[in-house]
Order: structure tokens, then sequence, then C-alpha cells
């Protein structure tokens, strides 16, 4: 949901497509690759849009216009009141404000059911939330209820900013960001617990940018745009134009996307690492300043690291124009250049590279990729290097088996590689592994060799008395080497598949140290491969129902 910005620019439920109304003219597109899906003139100027799973859901003054998607033909137009503002969608619904009044409009196939929702009072604000909930602002209540019963299903009871605000939903609509134009804060509401976070931009706010897929916003000050971490609060500048309309896109891939001054779609992507980081950066937590701790260099595992790096070998390659690079970094440099050269002419033939001294190959025979799945993997990988817009899977068909491109190959089934929009792409993680780049979403501990037994989905118990940071590294001691993550890090059930994906690239069991939205549903349900170790700290002797057919980790080495 996007707010504060005269403009018609909003993405989808599912963030993977924008709409972008300026005067007569609509167009759609795709978030990740920014290709077109409907694009031209419809009857009425909009105030505000909204996109739902077939259809484009428009305001115009006095009525909701609705029209089909792609060929934009008018479906349906109902009247609405004086005055009514367009929040967002939830499902096939189309919710609405005016004059202290949520409105539902279920838009069918033949036409458009509006609703009231029933209150004792006026109601301020409302942010859609999902399985058909929507989170009502009321004067000093905040209530969750269910739209098709109309039951009241939660009370929170935390203090926010008083109207007129801004607010919307993020990461997985589990939290809820607050604002208002011209303060100073930004405060972040955590739905499974009530508790509250505060985070503070260079400069007062003057827009808000979000998805309630996205655990990112984008927040628009006078000294230019910040991207926040609604879950770390880490928060970093960032540039991109959104005096014509922006928004900002969930999904896999968050990103800003914006039009520029011709009308263009663009996008600023914003994932990164989600680490607190500036000397101005002041947090608090339930109303009391809070303290970023730095954490201390781990010297064993500094010194393991050192001694087992072997010293860089030299190279005879040199190239004109470009600088010369040790081995290690030249074999991405040729991978690259073999990428292009393929996606450039699809038909040539072009002997494959060899990389067998590569980190690529070493992946490739952990996850048993034969010669057409490595083949694929430094194709992809080459992409990624390359940059510009993923390869479309028509041309990556004529390089590489369709099975190991986006059918059932060894490729495909290591969960190594993403499709989005028909474009593949290697995993996000996958790929800033095969860069050397450090992990986001895990902090890698302790030194030696992991212990080739513990595989599985474990349970290890410490001392309720005992901080949970402390169990940790007492249980990375007994696995030799690991992997930790938390609610912070992980940043729920997307951010914890990530998780296990940095650990399992780096050879190391993951410990999570369950809390707040990283629930043991959650963890119970996540990916885990044959070869890798999911284990969870648990503060009790007491097995709660969803570790129970969990094996306990024995803590004796």
């Amino acid at each position: 949901m996007t707010v504060a910005v005269p403009a018609c620019v909003a993405a989808s439920a599912d963030g993977r497509s924008v709409v972008s109304v300026r005067g007569s003219r609509a167009l759609v597109f795709d978030a990740a690759s920014l290709a077109v899906i409907a694009d031209g003139v419809i009857a009425a100027e909009a105030t505000a849009a909204a996109l739902l799973p077939t259809r484009l859901a428009m305001l115009a003054p006095g009525r909701l216009v609705v029209h089909d998607l792609p060929d934009l033909a008018t479906a349906t137009t109902v009247a609405v009141p004086p005055r009514t503002r367009l929040i967002g969608t939830l499902g096939d619904r189309v919710v609405l404000m005016a004059d202290g009044v949520a409105l539902v409009a279920r838009v069918g196939a033949t036409g458009v059911a509006l609703e009231a929702l029933e209150r004792p009072g006026p109601v301020e604000d409302v942010v859609p939330l999902d399985d058909d909930r929507l989170l009502v602002f009321e004067r000093g209540a905040l209530t969750v209820v269910a739209v098709p019963s109309q039951r009241v299903l939660a009370r929170l009871t935390a203090r926010v900013p008083a109207a007129p605000r801004l607010c919307g939903a993020a990461a997985d609509r589990r939290m809820i960001w607050i604002g208002r134009v011209g303060d100073g804060d930004l405060l972040l509401l955590r739905l499974s617990d009530g508790r509250t976070f505060t985070y503070r931009p260079v400069a007062a706010v003057d827009a808000i940018y979000g998805h309630g897929a996205s655990p990112w916003l984008v927040v628009q000050t006078a000294r230019g745009l910040e991207r926040v971490h609604v879950q770390t609060l880490a928060g970093h500048p960032m540039a991109a134009e959104v005096e014509r309309g922006a928004c900002v896109a969930g999904g896999a891939e968050a990103a800003l996307c914006w039009i520029d001054r011709q009308g263009r779609p663009r996008r600023t992507p914003l994932d990164g690492d989600a680490v607190i980081g500036g000397a101005g950066l002041r947090l608090t937590m339930n109303g009391e300043r809070v303290r970023a701790a730095r954490p201390e260099p781990d010297a064993a595992e500094g010194a393991a690291t050192a001694a087992a790096a072997p010293a860089p070998a030299p190279t005879a390659v040199v190239r004109v124009g470009r600088p010369r690079g040790s081995a290690s970094a030249m074999w991405r440099v040729e991978l690259a250049d073999w990428a292009r050269a393929l996606l450039a002419d699809p038909d040539a033939e072009r002997p494959p590279l060899d990389l067998a001294a590569s980190p690529l190959a070493a992946l490739a025979q952990r996850a048993g990729l034969d010669d057409e799945g490595q083949h694929a993997l430094a194709l992809l990988y080459g992409a990624w290097l390359v940059g510009g817009r993923r390869p479309a899977l028509a041309t990556l068909a004529r390089l590489a088996a369709w099975a190991e491109i986006a059918g059932d190959g060894a490729l495909p089934g290591a969960g190594l590689v993403q499709i989005v929009g028909g474009r593949a792409s290697l995993r996000a993680a996958v790929a800033r592994y095969l860069d050397g780049g450090a992990p986001g979403r895990v902090a890698l501990i302790g030194a030696g060799a992991a212990d080739p037994a513990v595989r599985g989905r474990l349970r290890a118990h410490c001392d309720p008395e005992l901080p949970l940071a402390v169990a940790a590294r007492q249980v990375a001691d007994r696995l030799g080497l690991a992997a930790v993550t938390d609610e912070a890090r992980a940043g729920g059930r997307h951010g914890l598949a990530i998780a296990l994906d940095e650990a399992w690239l780096r050879q190391r069991p993951l410990i999570v140290l369950p809390s707040g939205g990283l629930d043991l549903d959650a963890l119970a349900a996540a990916p885990l491969r044959a070869d890798h170790a999911l284990v969870v700290v648990w503060p009790d002797t007491v097995v709660p129902d969803a570790l129970a057919s969990w094996a306990a980790l024995t803590m004796a080495s």
C-alpha cells in the first residue's frame, strides 16, 4: 500500500505486478522484469487504483470502475460516497474509506457488491491483512476484524500516533507501520504480541511506501529516501525518483517501482543485508532506548579461517583494457564473458568453460548435478554476473536442457533456481554465495569442522535462565561450527528459508532461536535438505507438541 503520494501507482497483493494510471492512460507491468502486461486508454481519470487477481479497480470521483485485464475493457461500475479513499485489496475485494466508515467492495463476475463494515463508532483507518482480516483503527483502539462475519478476532492496546496518519502492513502482513507527515518517528507494531518499535529517519517523514509481503519500507524525507527493514530496524539511504509516482512491490525480490519523467516504469531493488548501521541510528523498543550491540570477532574462528585460506595462486591471464586479477576472481570474469556471448547469440556453438577448481563446480558436486545441470548452473550464474534483466525461459531452453531450467531436473530439485514471470535466475542467496559474499540472514560462529553425523530436525534443551545467545554458542561448540538465526535476522518464514539456504551453502547446521514471528509451526514447516541439520534451542525441559517428533541433540561431545 502506498500513501501520501498524489499518484495512481500501486502493487498487486502478491507484489508481482504494478499499475500506474496517469490521466486517461493505464499501464500494468511486471514488477520484476518491467515487462508490460496491459497498456491502454481508459474512460475516466482515476484518483487511485488497485490491482485484483484478474482485474483493475480504479476510483474516480463518485464511482468505482472495474476493468478487465489485459484488454482494460470496462467490466462494471458502482457509485461510492463523496470523499471516498481507496485503501487497497483483500482477496477479490477492494477496501475503501468514506467519512468514518470502512467499505468493502466485492468484485464478482457480474457486478460489485458494496458493504459497510459495522463498527460501534467512527473508523479512522483500516489496513488489509490476510485471511479476510482487516486491522481497524478506531478512537483509542486497534481491532482485528474478520470481514465475512464482521466478528472481532483480536484487540490490541498499543499506543499509536493520532490521525491523520500513514499506515500499512509489511513482512507478510505480520508487522504494521504507522507514521505522520512531518513527524520524526516511524512506529512499527508487531501483531503477534502487540509490541512496538520505533525507527527515526534522518529527517521528518514526507511519505512512506510499503507492501504487505515485503519487510522493507521506503521513507521519503526532505533529505532523500531511506529503505528501512521493519524487523531489524536497519536503515540505509537510497536513490530513486518518486515525484511522479512509486510503490513497493513485494514477493521474492522486493523493489521500489517508480515512474520516470518519460512515464516509463523503473525499479530500484530493496533487498540487501538487513544489518544495523550508521552512527545516527536511534532505536527504541516499547519506548525505551536500545543500543545496537556490535558482535566481537571470534578470534578462534578468524585464526582458523586465516590458517585454512590458501595463498593466492599466480595467474598468467592478462586482458587488454582490464586490470590483472587473481585466478580466484578471473573465473567469474571469464564466465560472465561466456554467458554474455551465449545469451546474445543462442545459436552459436560455444564450448563450456573449465570450472573444475571453482566454487561453482564444488556446489554442483554437492547438489548432485550432472553435466547438464552444471552447464545450466554456470549459465544462470553467468547471467547474474552480467546483470540486467534475467533471461527468459525461451532463451535458456535453447542453451540448456529444459529439465534443468524449469523442469524436474537436478538443478531445480536442489532448490537453487527461481522462476518469476517466465524468467529464470539463481536464488539470491545462491548467487551471493558464489560471489563470495557474506550471508545476510545468519551469523557464522564456531571453528573447526561440522559433525557429519548431525542431520535432520533436532532440539537442544538449555537452562531457562541462560541467555539464548549463550546457549546457541554452547550448541555451536557441540556441533563444531554452525550458522545461527533468530526472528530479527530471518524475518519470518520466507527469511527462514533463505537462512537455511545460507547455512547449507556454507556446509553448516542452522541453529534457530525461536521467538515472536519465528514460531514453532514455521520451523516445523521449513524446507530442509537431506544432508542438512536444523537445531532449535529450546529454553525448557518440557517438549512442545511442534517439537515432539524432533530428536534431542546430545550435548556431550
